[in-house]
């Protein structure tokens, strides 16, 4: 769950390491906090030093979209994930992402249809526990990576 002031790390290689949320544009369900799929508006607050060609400087303002989140909602399918981080990549004027690879899985909660150049850019997907065939294997959920068949 993301709120205003809500410190993100950034996982895409636009030079930017961590961001803060100044808003939430495109809310899920009208909430004041935005989940995966979300995206806000916030300002570069630290850079990545080992980035050398930096799109992004501290103390400028992006969009931005919710790749990952720490504790995500039950799914309809009753599934749910956790990660260990609530993450996002910067985004463009035009909504493409402002990086050429984004670190760690994605969720498999984004919108297909907008966000397919995220999801190509991605080397996993994660995926809700009832999606695992394997569901007693103490993981909570499933990583499929883009070398992978199942």
């Amino acid at each position: 769950m993301v709120q205003m002031r809500t410190v993100l790390r950034v996982a895409d290689n636009s030079g930017a390491k961590t961001v803060r949320c100044i808003n939430i544009l495109r809310r899920q369900r009208q909430r004041p906090s935005g989940n995966v799929g979300s995206e806000l508006v916030v300002s570069v607050t630290a850079n990545d030093r080992s980035v050398t060609n930096k799109k992004a400087k501290k103390g400028e303002i992006h969009r931005a979209l919710v790749i990952r989140s720490k504790n995500e909602p039950l799914r309809k399918d009753g599934g749910f994930m956790r990660t260990g981080e609530t993450a996002a990549i910067l985004l463009n004027a035009d909504g493409a992402p402002l990086g050429t690879r984004i670190r760690g899985p994605v969720s498999a909660a984004l919108d297909r249809k907008r966000f397919l150049k995220v999801l190509s850019l991605s080397r996993a997907t994660l995926f809700s526990t009832l999606a695992c065939p394997n569901r007693n294997a103490g993981t909570s959920y499933r990583i499929r990576t883009r070398y992978s068949q199942g």
